[in-house]
């Protein structure tokens, strides 16, 4: 899920000011802005007309959608829901559904990501190490603690990645977008995630599409060891505010 910088209004799939109603509470929610867009879905931040509070909902498509695609979506809704309340996750408050459309209301979370967070922010600066080092290991630490806590569960997130960790209004994070997360101790689902955080095993056959010698047979990988292989590089990018790769692709 990307941040947007301009949006044309006519891609969005609901005009901002369109009020979505809640087919299980009757509640309705406003639509106030963008959050992020992604392949089949986008987040808004909308306003309750109940209370008043601002949630981050995410408008998920079922149309033109193959069973396993629908399956994937289905699966995010039940582990985030599984994985809330935690500190370090955005919490799933509620989902519904029309015929066409998944609904996720979510825990609006203000930003920035922790991309923009490290490449943004005067901690990361190249002068600043003794700061930097004491700031990245506080963030790794709620890193861990968010994906300790999903993998305590049995389940596994697959796209850990700097565009996923939020920052809070008080300075801690939250982990988001669920979309790729699976039950499955092993997978076939190579290239699953964003390249510069996948394992090796996940990048198999795109790695080495004639020789399966070096890093081992295609067959299938873990997603757990896959998610800490995600928080190693992601820890690297905090301690030296840049990606580990001379070509991250």
């Amino acid at each position: 899920m990307k941040t947007p910088g301009y949006v044309d209004p006519e891609s969005l799939p609901f005009e901002l000011g369109t009020i979505i109603t809640d087919t299980k509470t009757g509640k309705h929610y406003k639509l106030l802005s963008v959050l992020g867009e992604g392949s089949y879905a986008v987040v808004y931040m909308a306003r309750c007309s109940d209370d008043g509070t601002k949630y981050a909902i995410k408008c998920l498509s079922k149309l033109d959608l193959t069973p396993r695609q629908l399956h994937l979506q289905r699966t995010e809704l039940e582990i985030h829901e599984s994985v809330c309340p935690h500190p370090h996750i955005v919490t799933l408050y509620a989902h519904f559904e029309t015929r066409d459309w998944m609904f996720l209301v979510m825990e609006h979370v203000a930003g920035p990501d922790l991309y923009d967070y490290i490449t943004q922010h005067p901690a990361f600066n190249a002068n600043q190490e003794e700061r930097r080092f004491a700031e990245a290991t506080r963030l790794f630490e709620q890193m861990i603690d968010a994906v300790a806590h999903i993998h305590a569960l049995k389940a596994y997130h697959r796209d850990l990645k700097p565009e996923n960790f939020i920052l809070g209004a008080d300075g801690n994070l939250k982990l988001a977008d669920f979309g790729l997360a699976t039950h499955e101790s092993l997978s076939v689902d190579f290239e699953c995630g964003s390249k510069p955080y996948m394992s090796y095993e996940n990048r198999n056959a795109e790695l080495n599409p004639n020789d399966p010698t070096i890093y081992g047979p295609r067959v299938d990988y873990s997603p757990r060891l896959s998610d800490v292989w995600a928080l190693g590089v992601l820890f690297l990018n905090l301690l030296f505010a840049q990606s580990p790769w001379n070509d991250p692709s």
